[in-house]
């Protein structure tokens, strides 16, 4: 008796759950730019200098929605990435300034990705664009099948406080207080 099955075998308790064969990298997803490349090509520009054209770099994305995605996912991991960072130092005075440094960056991180989401939304935009925006994933790594999505970084707890803003931002909300 073979694990294997033919495809008018009814599945048994020997059958594999998942095939023998590896479908290997999903070529379109490998074909994007990924997000730690990005990171550790901007991490160490100074952000008010930053413009998005330098978080595209070298790729051509060819949709507004694709180049925003992308931008928004590069943007919010590096924001994680600022929060995730631990601060080591004997000196409280050391330790003060180095969190008070960290974060400056964030607030304008988050200064950066409100501007990015609103130039986005300020032109007329269809359900599939908002759709891409969120769901369009691209590797975190080069040669990695991991991928990051807008929505799924916008779910994540280091992200809540930002997800409700721009909800309540693109909504027109905080316009109205």
């Amino acid at each position: 008796m073979t694990s294997t099955t033919n495809s008018r075998e009814q599945p048994r308790e020997s059958t594999p759950l998942l095939s023998a064969v590896d479908p290997g990298p999903n070529d379109s997803v490998q074909s994007l730019p990924n997000i730690s490349s990005t990171l550790e090509r901007i991490q160490f520009l100074q952000i008010e200098d930053l413009d998005f054209s330098d978080i595209y770099g070298p790729h051509d994305l060819s949709a507004p929605a694709a180049e925003t995605a992308f931008a928004l996912i590069v943007l919010l991991q590096w924001r994680i990435n600022k929060i995730r960072e631990s601060v080591y130092s004997q000196d409280v005075w050391d330790y003060w300034s180095k969190e008070r440094d960290n974060s400056g960056v964030v607030g304008e991180l988050e200064t950066l990705i409100f501007s990015l989401w609103k130039a986005f939304v300020t032109n007329y935009r269809s359900t599939r664009d908002l759709q891409d925006v969120l769901w369009l994933e691209f590797p975190e790594k080069e040669g990695s099948l991991r991928c990051l999505r807008g929505a799924s970084i916008f779910l994540s707890r280091y992200t809540f406080n930002l997800t409700v803003y721009l909800s309540l931002h693109s909504h027109g909300f905080l316009e109205r207080l």
